[in-house]
């Protein structure tokens, strides 16, 4: 599993092209710094 902390989020599209990935996203409204804003779970 990996999070995405904070801005890692907007480069979440990378993730959507990993075929072993999945992503998840929890739906924050507002990224900050040491934000937790989803993760990927990679097979």
């Amino acid at each position: 599993m990996i999070n995405l902390i904070g801005a890692e989020v907007n480069d979440h599209a990378k993730w959507l092209a990993t075929r072993s990935a999945a992503l998840h996203l929890y739906g924050k409204g507002e990224e900050r710094p040491g934000r937790k804003m989803g993760h990927v779970t990679r097979v």
